[in-house]
């Protein structure tokens, strides 16, 4: 199995939606379906909050209901989540300063480091990081 990514909040929903051809760059959606095809995609347990409340505020439209996509999207064969555990919450003091601001934000990024995983994401403050 290949090591695993973990995509950003955005990058999670562009590439389940379909979306990625149209958001993502050909390396980046590249290194999404080469790790997919592994089951080596993760994202942090905090990016199940931020789509939900994304899709609170009508700011992401799903072709099926909700609920429906949130249980398909998160199956262990599609999505390992990382929950917020006292390693992620370690390191976050480690973080350079340029990501504090978004507590979403820096969750994710921690998540990241705890693990010692790439974290791929078009957030500047995010992506140009390397844990």
């Amino acid at each position: 199995m290949a090591r695993m990514i973990l995509l950003d909040t955005h990058i999670w929903i562009w590439w389940l939606n379909g979306e990625g051809a149209e958001r993502l760059s050909n390396e980046e959606l590249q290194l999404v379906e080469a790790h997919a095809s592994d089951g080596a995609i993760a994202i942090s347990s905090i990016t199940l909050w931020e789509v939900y409340m994304l899709n609170q505020k009508k700011r992401v439209a799903f072709s099926i209901p909700f609920d429906h996509w949130l249980h398909q999207a998160t199956t262990p064969e599609v999505t390992r989540v990382l929950d917020i555990n006292a390693q992620v919450i370690t390191a976050l003091a480690t973080l350079p300063s340029s990501v504090h601001g978004d507590p979403a934000d820096m969750i994710i990024a921690a998540t990241s480091k705890a693990h010692g995983i790439r974290l791929i994401s078009h957030d500047r403050r995010l992506a140009q990081n390397k844990w």
